[in-house]
C-alpha cells in the first residue's frame, strides 16, 4: 500500500448499476476498478463485492494522474485479490482491501492496492443504497 492514497468512489447508472473505486498516489498515479450489477460471467478472481456486482477487469484505468481517463490509460488486469463491502447494511459507503495485478511491459507482475474505510458515495442517502 502506497502511503497517502486517496479513494473515492463513483456511482453511475446506464443498463446496469456501476461503482467505480478512483485511487491517487502521490506519485501522481491513478487506478481506477469498475463493478456492474447485475454481473457478467468472467473470470474467477478472488475478489468479494458487494451484492450482485462483479469486476470489471478489462475497464481499469491506470497511469498518470494528468491523462486520465482515455482509451491508452486502460489497462487489463491479470487477476484480483481481496474485498470491497458496504460500510454498513443499507450504507452508501464502502470499505475495501483489494489489489489488483498486471502485467507490466518488461512482463512482471505489478501491482495496485486499493485500503480506505467509510469512502461514501456523494450526494447519496444512506435509505438510497440497498
Amino acid at each position: 500500500m502506497e502511503q497517502g492514497a486517496t479513494y473515492n468512489v463513483v456511482g453511475y447508472w446506464d443498463n446496469k448499476t456501476h461503482l467505480r473505486v478512483n485511487r491517487t498516489t502521490l506519485m501522481d498515479r491513478c487506478t481506477a476498478m469498475t463493478t456492474a450489477d447485475p454481473g457478467t460471467p468472467q473470470e474467477a478472481f478472488p475478489l468479494e463485492l458487494p451484492g450482485q456486482n462483479s469486476f470489471m477487469p478489462g475497464v481499469v484505468m491506470d497511469g498518470p494522474c494528468d491523462g486520465m481517463p482515455t482509451s491508452s490509460t486502460r489497462r487489463v488486469a491479470i487477476g484480483a485479490l481481496g474485498f470491497m463491502k458496504q460500510s454498513a447494511p443499507h450504507s452508501c459507503a464502502y470499505d475495501f482491501d483489494f489489489t489488483l495485478f498486471f502485467l507490466a511491459d518488461d512482463g512482471a507482475a505489478e501491482a495496485a492496492r486499493f485500503k480506505a474505510e467509510g469512502i461514501a458515495l456523494p450526494g447519496l442517502a444512506n435509505s438510497t443504497c440497498p
